[in-house]
């Protein structure tokens, strides 16, 4: 079931990007994987049932990409395929600043990269 979160999000940015978002954020979810049972399982879109995506998985999912600033820094975006500004996905996440503040499942959100600059 798709959350307002993630309704908004599509609405903002478009479904592919969505797509990123997720992807991405199972990507380091799974980063004790092996590399190769990770490409596998991403690229087969196998979804992996032992991770806590919470009743939000897509704000669980944002959160894990922004803490791994997979959103932000040009090579990691790059990597990942973002495409949409930066600076228009940081005032999209503050306007949705509670949302994601309880769909947050990760620590490393609250002390990575710019999320400390989005909590501010």
């Amino acid at each position: 079931m798709m959350t307002a979160l993630e309704r908004s999000f599509i609405d903002t940015f478009g479904q592919p990007e969505a797509d990123l978002v997720f992807k991405a954020a199972r990507e380091h979810a799974w980063s004790g994987r092996d590399e190769l049972t990770q490409l596998v399982l991403v690229m087969g879109g196998v979804e992996d049932t032992s991770t806590d995506e919470g009743d939000d998985p897509f704000g669980w999912a944002v959160n894990i990409a922004l803490s791994y600033q997979c959103m932000e820094v040009a090579r990691y975006r790059e990597h990942h395929g973002f495409t949409m500004p930066w600076d228009n996905l940081l005032a999209w996440c503050r306007d949705h600043r509670d949302g994601l503040m309880a769909a947050n499942k990760d620590d490393l959100a609250d002390k990575a990269g710019s999320y400390a600059e989005l909590l501010g």
